[in-house]
């Protein structure tokens, strides 16, 4: 990006400058969706992971109620209880985690970049007005962060489908009721079979 910025300096947004970018913006694109696939990569193995974490912290509790206080992390081995040891903690709106993580920076990135390659060739290419540019710039953008997010979501879905919980998160006590606050009372019976 910062060579763009120095032959748009030395060519004047001129053919050089329009030759260079439509070089270099679809390798940047490239290594930005490459860089999101990875990280989804990365992200089903630290989920994986932390599954096979919460499911043996989940053991020692059902063997040792006692060492329960010695626990820093989750011991639920269902999505909530993984998603809590990942750091989403219970209640925090869906959409303010997506936005803050990684992969949708680099979604939005990949989108702004897509837009760019778009205008460059709708505006010199083809001679359009700004107006269609714009139009025809925001289409690509929300294609380009609609599909990536497709992509993450049916990964995140499959991820989830492959796990079958042995220690699920324990459904909330109905309202009025007293909770039992002893560890052992916070385990589930585990499944058998």
């Amino acid at each position: 990006m910062v060579a763009l910025g120095l032959v748009a300096g030395v060519d004047r947004l001129g053919d050089v400058f329009v030759t260079f970018a439509l070089v270099i913006l679809p390798v940047v694109l490239f290594v930005g969706i490459a860089t999101f696939l990875r990280m989804g990569a990365a992200n089903y193995h630290d989920a994986l992971t932390v599954y096979g974490m919460n499911r043996i912290r989940g053991a020692y509790l059902e063997i040792a109620p006692e060492l329960e206080p010695y626990f820093v992390m989750g011991v639920h081995d269902d999505p909530v209880g993984i998603g809590i040891t990942m750091g989403m903690p219970p209640g925090m709106p869906g959409p303010l985690h997506v936005i803050s993580a990684t992969p949708f920076v680099v979604t939005v990135l990949n989108g702004v970049v897509l837009g760019a390659i778009v205008a460059i060739v709708a505006l010199r290419g083809f001679e359009w007005d700004i107006g269609p540019t714009l139009v025809v710039v925001g289409a690509a953008f929300v294609a380009m962060v609609v599909g990536l997010g497709r992509i993450a979501r049916s990964s995140i879905r499959r991820g989830q489908h492959m796990v079958r919980p042995m220690f699920p998160t324990p459904a909330k006590p109905d309202a009025g009721a007293p909770a039992d606050p002893s560890p052992a009372a916070r385990l589930p019976e585990r499944p058998t079979g």
